[in-house]
């Protein structure tokens, strides 16, 4: 009756979505999950800073942390919330810049966008934690195209049923 537990096991597990983005030809920033602290230390460095943490499969923006220095990150993962975190976590090159968030309802062939939201926070404060505005007031018209055609490849691919609710930057 909805998407596969497999296709929504490829939205939600960065390796796999990154993956399935990469066969579509669809760009995106460059992240890495990782299991241990040493490979945080280490994705950070291969990602160069700043770099944005949260945990695998986050439905809220709690626990999302920016670090500009290996010094904060250092910081982080000697302080008493880090031992608390549970991995995998995620990490991802930040891009400072426009974000914005996709709604779209997909019958697996059919693909309908309502709206694409333009978040007015910097890129990367989760949608749960921050503003949008729709319409959109600096998203250009090839943009929203872009964004549309993406949102299309993605629902057919993986033949999405139902809602599908995700952020760009």
């Amino acid at each position: 009756m909805g998407t596969s537990t497999e296709g929504i096991d490829k939205l939600e597990d960065r390796e796999q979505f990154y993956k399935v983005l990469g066969e579509l030809d669809i760009p995106h920033i460059k992240g890495k999950t990782v299991h241990r602290t040493d490979e945080l230390k280490d994705a950070a460095q291969k990602l160069g800073f700043p770099i944005l943490v949260r945990p695998s499969y986050v439905i809220g923006g709690q626990s999302m942390f920016l670090f500009y220095h290996p010094e904060e990150l250092d910081a982080y993962i000697q302080g008493r919330d880090f031992r608390a975190q549970s991995f995998p976590l995620l990490v991802d090159r930040y891009v400072p810049g426009l974000e914005c968030e996709v709604d779209a309802i997909s019958d697996g062939d059919r693909v309908v966008i309502p709206g694409v939201f333009e978040h007015i926070e910097r890129a990367g404060v989760h949608s749960g934690d921050s503003v949008a505005v729709f319409p959109s007031y600096t998203l250009s018209s090839e943009i929203k195209r872009v964004i549309a055609e993406d949102t299309q490849k993605i629902c057919r691919y993986l033949q999405v049923k139902g809602l599908l609710i995700y952020n760009l930057w």
